[in-house]
C-alpha cells in the first residue's frame, strides 16, 4: 500500500526572480513555528533541574572511579540550563518578559554566565552575525595584523583557534560578559544587576 505525506511547509508563494526577504521566509514557516509551549517549557526545565540534581549527587557520592561518568552527565545536564537560558534570552521560554529573567538568571548562575549581559551580548551578535568589526563572538585577526604580531602571539593565537578552543571561550567570557561600560541606559542597569 502506497504512502502519501502532507507536505511539511506550505507551498511557497514566490516567484521567479523574485526578492527572497526575512519576511518572505518568516511567511513561509508553520504558524505552530512561532508558538510558545508552556507546558514543553516548564518540562524541560523540570527535567533539565532533575538532571542536575542527579549529577551533583552522583559526584558526592560515587566512588572516585566513576566520578568521569558523574562529570559527564552533570555536564550535559547544565548544558540543558544553558539551552532554556537561551530561550529566555530571546523571550521565547515564555510569554511573560519578568518569567523569562528570572528563569534566566537562575539557570545561568549555577554556570557562572551573567544572564542579562549574555542576553544583550548574544542578540547583538545575532544582530551582526559575521559582521567581522562588528560580531562580538567572531573576531578573527586580519591578515595584516596577524602577520605583525610577535611570533610568540601568534602561536597562541593558532592555538586558541585549533586546539585550545575552549580556553579561547574562557577568554571571551571573562572579557565581555562582565564589563558593562560600552553599554548604556537600561541595558547597563540590567548588565550591572546581572553581574
Amino acid at each position: 500500500m502506497p504512502l502519501s505525506f502532507a507536505p511539511l511547509l506550505p507551498e511557497a508563494s514566490i516567484a521567479p526572480g523574485q526578492k527572497v526577504t526575512l519576511q518572505t521566509i518568516i511567511k513561509s514557516l508553520p504558524k505552530a513555528c512561532f508558538e510558545k509551549n508552556p507546558r514543553k517549557a516548564w518540562t524541560g526545565l523540570v527535567f533539565n533541574l532533575l538532571g542536575v540534581v542527579v549529577g551533583y549527587c552522583a559526584i558526592a557520592t560515587l566512588p572516585s572511579y566513576l566520578l568521569p561518568l558523574a562529570w559527564l552527565w552533570t555536564g550535559t545536564a547544565l548544558t540543558g540550563f544553558f539551552v532554556v537560558g537561551h530561550d529566555c534570552g530571546h523571550r521565547s521560554f515564555s510569554e511573560r518578559r519578568w518569567v523569562n529573567d528570572l528563569v534566566g538568571h537562575l539557570v545561568m548562575l549555577p554556570l557562572i554566565y551573567p544572564f542579562h549581559s549574555w542576553r544583550i551580548l548574544h542578540n547583538w551578535h545575532h544582530n551582526h552575525t559575521n559582521e567581522l568589526d562588528v560580531d562580538n563572538a567572531w573576531s578573527p585577526f586580519g591578515t595584516s595584523f596577524y602577520e605583525g604580531l610577535h611570533p610568540g602571539l601568534r602561536w597562541g593565537y593558532r592555538r586558541l583557534r585549533g586546539a585550545f578552543w575552549w580556553l579561547g571561550s574562557i577568554v571571551h567570557w571573562a572579557s565581555l560578559h562582565f564589563d558593562w561600560r560600552p553599554l548604556k541606559g537600561t541595558q547597563r542597569a540590567q548588565m550591572k544587576f546581572s553581574v
